[in-house]
């Protein structure tokens, strides 16, 4: 017997009009073509800085993010933003300089805000222990959080250290595992 299934995918992003040097927010979406199938929530996954603008490019990480969230079940999509929004970062010390702009805050905090946003993922692994700019930059997106979307908070970790973690991480390639932030922990790594 064959099964015919029709899945429409939609992909958005939110970059600046005058450089296009800065990816704000890279929403997919997927549902069936299925009336009886009900779409899911959303996660938002959060990692290190975008690699590309055009919403039909790519790249590994997002790859990553989509099979990953796929996977997890009960969702029905992803927005992917990051602790720097340029696209033109080379070297993590560039991050203070030109990591961001006037509007990656506000950007930031409306697709937090999202309807149907269920989960906050942060992916941003080790940087977040190397790079004072990195972890001032985490806590500050933390703070933007409400006490109910710090609930809904998790962090991708690696299963054999349980340390936070990228989607770029090989033991968190293929399977991810989530752990709820510990807000005592959050604060020690990010002193005020």
């Amino acid at each position: 017997m064959i099964e015919k299934k029709l899945e429409i995918v939609k992909t958005e992003i939110w970059r600046d009009s005058e450089t296009r040097t800065h990816r704000y927010v890279f929403r997919r979406e997927w549902e069936s073509a299925k009336k009886d199938e009900k779409t899911g929530p959303l996660a938002v996954v959060i990692t290190i800085r975008p690699s590309d603008v055009e919403p039909f490019t790519t790249d590994l990480t997002l790859f990553l993010i989509e099979q990953n969230i796929r996977k997890l079940g009960n969702y029905s999509g992803f927005l992917a933003v990051n602790l720097f929004s340029s696209t033109e970062l080379t070297t993590t010390s560039s991050f203070a300089s030109k990591g961001t702009d006037e509007n990656t805050m506000e950007t930031l905090s409306t697709a937090l805000s999202q309807k149907g946003v269920k989960t906050i993922i942060f992916a941003v692994g080790s940087v977040i222990h190397s790079n004072t700019t990195a972890i001032e930059q985490t806590k500050a997106i933390y703070n933007l959080l409400n006490a109910k979307q710090k609930k809904m908070t998790k962090v991708l970790t690696d299963p054999n250290t349980g340390s936070w973690s990228h989607p770029l991480n090989p033991t968190c390639r293929k399977s991810w595992k989530l752990a709820d932030i510990d807000p005592q922990l959050f604060e020690q790594l990010l002193p005020e």
